[in-house]
């Protein structure tokens, strides 16, 4: 098992929070419960086979695909009031469900496998008001018997929102992370909020501020400059 779910594995199993349910949660009642399965890698595992691969959305046309997404911040490291960015190391999870991908020898475990590339496909994915952004270890996935897929990366990012100091110095902020599919509207790719997997470390290194509430949802909305609506995932961490 490679390093990245070793640290992040036990930080995503940790969580278990309560659910409200959309009502695209309640027409797709199975996905939802395989995506907020806990996660099993296991080494000896089958990887699946090259020719099973395919860059296309494994969902006919008019059925978008579920993609299930959650944050866990390992640290909030520093607020900067003068650039209005907040810097956090974080990981990003992202499951969906991919039966091109399937193998019942994989039993209840999942294979963990180097990603690859084009080969794949996977929902792409960018943040609002990114400023910096610096990612550990190799690209890689896990895949269970059903082919549902697990990609967790680690994170140092620096996101901005804009900051309200009319009560300075004992002003309170909630710093936005959204994320929002690179092309594909919602027709095609629709977000759920993994809440159970949603967490914040005890420990934090941020001097001068006190973190409080972490919460996270899926919609979906309009983009500047873009037609269609488009799905969309939020993490707001007040400090």
């Amino acid at each position: 098992m490679r390093s990245c779910y070793v640290l992040v594995v036990p930080l995503l199993m940790a969580g278990s929070f309560g659910l409200s349910r959309s009502p695209l949660q309640a027409q797709t009642p199975d996905i939802l419960q395989d995506l907020e399965s806990p996660i099993r890698p296991r080494s000896g595992v089958p990887c699946p086979s090259p020719d099973v691969y395919s860059p296309l959305r494994p969902d006919p046309a008019g059925v978008p695909t579920v993609v299930g997404l959650s944050l866990a911040f390992q640290d909030v490291a520093q607020l900067s009031d003068v650039d209005q960015t907040l810097t956090v190391d974080v990981y990003l999870l992202v499951r969906w469900r991919d039966r091109r991908l399937a193998d019942p020898s994989r039993g209840d475990g999942s294979a963990d496998c180097p990603m690859p590339g084009a080969e794949l496909w996977m929902p792409a994915i960018e943040p609002d008001n990114l400023r910096t952004r610096q990612q550990f270890y190799q690209a890689h996935f896990l895949v269970d018997a059903d082919g549902l897929v697990t990609v967790g990366r680690r994170f140092l990012v620096q996101v901005a929102n804009p900051l309200d100091f009319r009560r300075f110095p004992v002003d309170t902020h909630r710093f936005r992370f959204t994320l929002w599919p690179v092309v594909s509207r919602s027709d095609e790719v629709r977000f759920v909020a993994l809440n159970r997997f949603l967490s914040l470390n005890d420990s934090l290194t941020i001097h001068g501020w006190n973190v409080g509430t972490l919460t996270a949802s899926a919609s979906e909305g309009a983009r500047v400059g873009r037609a269609g609506m488009f799905a969309r995932y939020d993490a707001t961490l007040e400090v």
